[in-house]
Formats: C-alpha cells, sequence, structure tokens
C-alpha cells in the first residue's frame, strides 16, 4: 500500500464510519484496521475515512507533532484566525456520522480530526482556499495523482475536480451535518474561490453553482 492509495481512498481500508456506531474510540480503530482490506490497494477508489486518520497518523509520525498542533500551525499561516479544533473526547448526535442512527455517539480517536474536526465560518474556508492554492508545486503534485471516477467524474488528493470551459478545473467538496450543508469550490485559473455553509433545505452546491452562473464563469 502506498500513500497515494490513501490519498485517493484506494487503499481499500473499511471505513471507520460504517464500523459499529456506538464505538469510535482508538481501541475500535485499531480493530478496523486489523479486519481484511475490502480490496486489494490501488485496484479500485471507494471513499473512506479511515484513510484520513492513517494519514493523520503518518503526520504525526514524520513531523514529531500531534496531528492538531500541525493543523493549528497551518491556520496561523493560512490567516484562518476564527477556525478550531474539536475537542476530543466529543459526544454527538449519532445521525451526524450514521444517518439511520438515533442516540448519541462519543468519538475519542485522537486522530480523528483528520476526517472531520475542524470547525471553520466560510471566510476563513476562503482564506484556506486562497493560501492552499498558492502553492503551486503542491497543486502539481496533486494533478499528478489524479484518478478518474465511474461516471466520468475526476478526483485529486481532498477534491472532487470539474470543468469550467476547456482550461479552466474546478476544484470543489462539500460537506454536511444535520440540517446543514457546506460547499467549497475553487477555480484557481481565475482567481474565484466560493466557500457557501447553509442552514435548513438549501443546497450549499447549487447555490455556489448559481452564483457562479450569474458572475459569468
Amino acid at each position: 500500500m502506498r500513500t497515494r492509495d490513501l490519498l485517493l481512498h484506494s487503499s481499500g481500508y473499511q471505513d471507520v464510519l460504517s464500523a459499529a456506531p456506538q464505538d469510535l474510540s482508538e481501541c475500535a480503530f485499531s480493530v478496523l484496521l486489523a479486519l481484511p482490506l475490502a480490496f486489494a490497494p490501488g485496484s479500485e477508489m471507494r471513499y473512506s475515512s479511515t484513510d484520513y486518520i492513517v494519514l493523520a497518523k503518518l503526520i504525526e509520525k514524520k513531523t514529531g507533532a500531534e496531528i492538531s498542533t500541525v493543523f493549528l500551525s497551518f491556520f496561523e499561516r493560512a490567516g484562518m484566525r476564527n477556525s478550531a479544533l474539536l475537542q476530543l473526547p466529543v459526544t454527538v448526535p449519532a445521525a451526524a456520522l450514521f444517518p439511520a442512527e438515533s442516540g448519541q455517539v462519543t468519538i475519542d480517536v485522537p486522530d480523528f480530526i483528520g476526517t472531520g474536526g475542524v470547525l471553520a465560518p466560510a471566510s476563513d474556508i476562503v482564506k484556506f482556499d486562497e493560501f492552499f492554492f498558492s502553492q503551486r508545486d503542491l497543486l502539481q503534485r496533486l494533478n499528478s495523482l489524479t484518478m478518474v471516477l465511474p461516471g466520468s467524474s475526476t478526483e485529486v488528493p481532498g477534491w472532487f475536480v470539474a470543468r469550467r470551459g476547456a482550461s479552466d478545473p474546478e476544484y470543489w467538496h462539500d460537506g454536511a451535518f444535520p440540517g446543514y450543508s457546506a460547499v467549497n469550490i475553487a477555480i484557481p485559473s481565475r482567481k474565484t474561490f466560493i466557500a457557501i455553509t447553509a442552514r435548513g433545505k438549501i443546497n450549499a452546491y447549487l447555490a455556489a453553482n448559481t452564483i457562479l452562473d450569474d458572475l459569468g464563469i
């Protein structure tokens, strides 16, 4: 298994969010990693939050710092002054992670932050985009790891990629929490970055694309 398999969700690891809903502890995560792979690494793509947790552990080993420290350092460099991290352990509605479940679930996997522990307003998400897409060497490396998914969509690590015209790749990712939706869209060739967080039945992704259409992009 290679690092790129984790970045592209082609590792074969089973998704930690498909595990027993009432146990998201470090012990349960270790048991999950010991299970047989769902498929041979690199043979297919299947989104798995487990990949991000393993990547967080690799970053800790490489840097010698806790993943929370790495994130906070990035926030400072990117000017994300209103962003924070979940303080673990934390108890959240089970439906936030497992839509079919009720009740509460306690998250106590220290590296869970790698897959969803960042709290950021839309303004800071745009600051993230501006900083991230200014790193040209990094972007070139990511684009070299492109994977074409079933249905002709494309993914690079951390982003789905669409096209607006022949030469304007649109990088995007969405997110959700019960009662909320969010989307981040970046078109670096036009220096256009849109982040929307919406409440209720508003579809943040459709709202963002409506804005882009209105702008003629």
